[in-house]
């Protein structure tokens, strides 16, 4: 690419010259993981400890012609931006001045719009940019050239891909949130025939200290599924959380299982007297602009499953129906082996390393043994099944069910979450117990 000049005589300042050449360079780049093309249209973080609240941050199958993508809501600062990017790029730079002075009357503290936007006026009077790139400043820039990326590079079209994350949803929920940390996007998924049809695109920022939380006051943002446990709305918030919050279920039982400390993690807004934040900048929590979060509060989320992945594969409709009819399979066999009461085939479907909140593999099948002795009959009835990748190294997928188990001499229904490994080729339970 030919290198810009970043001179007031071009027209374009320092800073917005470097937005706009990261623009170019994400337009023209190979594509990674995820499919070309760019969708066109519409596409933080407090400290997370504030007195009295929650967060330390550490708080029937689809036809082929079934739509994949429909329409996808973005951030509207977020389309302008492009658009005056765009329109900049094109040599347009009367029309990247409206777009951005309209852009900033609606919103005022969008830093990325004001930086570009004050370096194209300070260029057109032939005036030295007005970002000064010393000290402060200097690391200011990076972390608006950082959020700039993440706003700017190609994300998924409607081209038949789907996200490895979400195999299957049951009819319990009406949306899914997967969080991509490689790309800073929060989507937005619909239940939608059996397949999850993303509705919505967004920018959001999570932990200073990266992925996979451990440990409470690492500043990081946990790896895996959670679910909403709750809304707090803006008249019960401190400013610091902005419009509204979602808290989640950290630590789980799994992250329990793993001794992984922390709590209060919550998807959640910025105070009013900023518009966003950089990619990296909470103390854990999932962090949205204020624009973001009131779109989120009209969809009635409920207990919607939220996924946080290191980085989102998308997959081509097929291989995506045989990862989920493969998986589908192994509960379905579990489920035969354990009706059949042949006891050495159903505890085949469990790891070694298998291990509950109450006992490991040795004492499970000993107990499973000795049990299965007094039976006469067993029916186990298995519905409502959300089937979810939770992390992908290693490749560890959850599956949370309804179980209604009916034998001789015990009877119990309760919603059961299993965590299948794949090993040797073939899926086994490490973990399980109720939801």
């Amino acid at each position: 690419m030919k290198k810009m000049n970043t001179n007031a005589n071009t027209g374009i300042g320092t800073a917005a010259a470097i937005i706009v050449c990261l623009w170019l360079a994400q337009a023209h780049a190979a594509p990674d993981s995820t499919p070309n093309g760019t969708l066109n249209g519409a596409p933080n973080n407090a400290p997370d400890n504030a007195p009295g609240n929650a967060p330390d941050g550490t708080p029937n199958d689809t036809p082929n012609s079934a739509p994949i993508i429909g329409a996808v809501a973005r951030e509207q600062a977020e389309v302008e931006l492009n658009r005056a990017i765009e329109a900049l790029v094109s040599g347009r730079r009367h029309e990247a001045l409206e777009t951005l002075s309209g852009l900033l009357e609606r919103h005022p503290n969008f830093r990325i719009a004001a930086v570009a936007y004050a370096d194209l006026l300070a260029a057109q009077a032939q005036q030295q940019t007005l970002l000064p790139l010393g000290g402060g400043a200097k690391r200011r820039l990076a972390e608006l050239l950082e959020e700039a990326k993440a706003r700017v590079r190609h994300r998924p079209a409607n081209d038949g891909h789907l996200p490895a994350n979400i195999v299957q949803l049951s009819d319990r929920h009406r949306h899914a949130l997967l969080f991509d940390a490689a790309r800073s996007r929060l989507y937005l998924f619909e239940n939608h025939r059996d397949a999850p049809l993303l509705v919505a695109d967004y920018y959001a920022s999570y932990g200073k200290g990266g992925m996979d939380k451990n440990s409470e006051g690492d500043n990081r943002t946990p790896t895996g599924v959670y679910r909403i446990t709750s809304r707090l709305d803006d008249d019960g918030l401190a400013e610091l959380y902005g419009a509204g919050a979602w808290p989640l279920n950290y630590p789980n039982a799994w992250d329990r299982a793993h001794r992984r400390s922390g709590h209060g993690i919550w998807l959640h807004g910025v105070p009013r007297i900023t518009y966003s934040r950089p990619p990296q900048a909470s103390r854990g929590c999932i962090v949205a602009s204020n624009e973001v979060i009131g779109e989120l509060r009209q969809m009635k989320l409920g207990d919607a499953p939220v996924i946080l992945a290191n980085d989102v594969a998308w997959l081509e409709r097929g291989d995506w129906r045989r990862r989920r009819d493969g998986l589908l399979n192994a509960i379905r066999q579990w489920q035969d082996d354990w009706q059949s009461m042949d006891v050495e085939k159903y505890l085949a479907h469990y790891s070694g390393d298998y291990r509950d909140a109450k006992q490991d593999y040795r004492q499970m099948t000993a107990r499973t043994r000795r049990n299965a002795r007094a039976k006469t009959f067993i029916k186990v009835g298995v519905g409502e099944i959300d089937l979810l990748m939770y992390s992908q190294t290693p490749e560890l997928f959850v599956a949370h069910f309804d179980q209604d188990y009916r034998s001789n001499n015990y009877n119990i229904a309760y919603r059961k979450q299993q965590f299948w490994k794949k090993e040797n080729g073939a899926w086994k339970i490490v973990f399980e117990g109720r939801v």
